[in-house]
């Protein structure tokens, strides 16, 4: 399976990590916040939609639609409907996590990949090794 910026499984998991969060943000967000960052997310507008949701819960506002779209801007409500259709229970939050959470590791690695090809240096493409090195080590149960 190839991983692309937001798209495939990796979107799919993404709309369910982010709908978990619309529908149960009460409950869940403490959680979710703990299992994944925003750097798990490589849709741009996922990504985003995720950063709000985050501000509003260090905020101790309710994490929902409403004040996230507040925070994200209006330009994301089609998104947010969108992901409200697609996620009609948070049962399976904790299986959306980890799907985000490894396919972001996942993305970040093949991103360091592409960069390690095109190092200048000996120097460079080691320094890009060493956070690959990093990154495999990050294990999503580190996270909660």
């Amino acid at each position: 399976m190839e991983l692309r910026p937001g798209g495939g499984v990796s979107l799919d998991a993404q709309t369910g990590v982010l709908g978990s969060l619309f529908i149960s943000g009460d409950n869940l967000a403490g959680e979710i916040f703990q299992r994944v960052k925003a750097e798990d997310f490589p849709s741009a507008e996922h990504r985003h939609l995720f950063e709000a949701a985050l501000e509003v819960f260090r905020e101790d506002a309710p994490v929902d639609p409403v004040t996230v779209l507040e925070k994200a801007g209006a330009a994301y409500e089609g998104l947010v409907r969108s992901i409200l259709d697609l996620t009609p229970t948070a049962a399976n939050w904790k299986v959306y996590c980890e799907m985000v959470h490894e396919q972001g590791r996942l993305y970040r690695l093949q991103q360091l990949a592409a960069a390690v090809m095109d190092a200048e240096s000996a120097g460079e493409a080691a320094e890009l090794l060493g956070k690959a090195q990093e990154a495999l080590t990050d294990q999503a149960d580190s996270r909660g």
